[in-house]
């Protein structure tokens, strides 16, 4: 992410810049290192039920000179799922501006924990077009979402 950063420096005033996750997961042992720029801090739930939020942003890329980037480590369980997020998402302004917010992706998320993955985003994209009413998105709206299956790991 440093390199990156050092890469897209620019001297003149429309500097640009973007945020973004890099991430490896290990398929084999669920491990998990990531490091964030700028973006919105991704989302683990556990089979059970419990939310981890992981991560503390960082700086976008191409911001600042010196900016400085950290690698978060975790392990995946089986069942866990790992959400990674746009702010497309959280920054989705219904009619009356009102943001979406991660709290309400959190919870319908949590609320469909125990439903098959597809099902659950299948969901959440009915439920940001019903928050827009059914007018076009003013911002990307991406999600990836991992379920970990150690099984069909090995």
């Amino acid at each position: 992410m440093a390199e990156l950063n050092r890469r897209f420096q620019d001297n003149n005033d429309a500097t640009p810049y973007f945020t973004m996750i890099y991430g490896i997961i290990h398929t084999s042992t669920g491990h998990v290192r990531m490091c964030q720029a700028g973006h919105p801090n991704p989302f683990r739930i556990s089979r059970d039920g419990s939310i981890e939020h992981l991560g503390k942003g960082g700086f976008p890329v191409g911001l600042l000179p010196d900016a400085q980037y950290e690698d978060i480590e975790f392990t995946l369980h089986p069942g866990d799922r790992l959400f990674c997020y746009s702010d497309g998402i959280s920054e989705c302004m219904n009619a009356d501006e009102h943001p979406f917010g991660s709290e309400r992706l959190v919870e319908h998320m949590l609320q469909s924990c125990r439903h098959p993955l597809p099902e659950t985003l299948t969901g959440l994209s009915t439920r940001l077009q019903d928050w827009r009413r059914g007018e076009p998105f003013d911002d990307d709206v991406s999600l990836i979402a991992i379920e970990y299956d150690a099984a069909q790991a090995a």
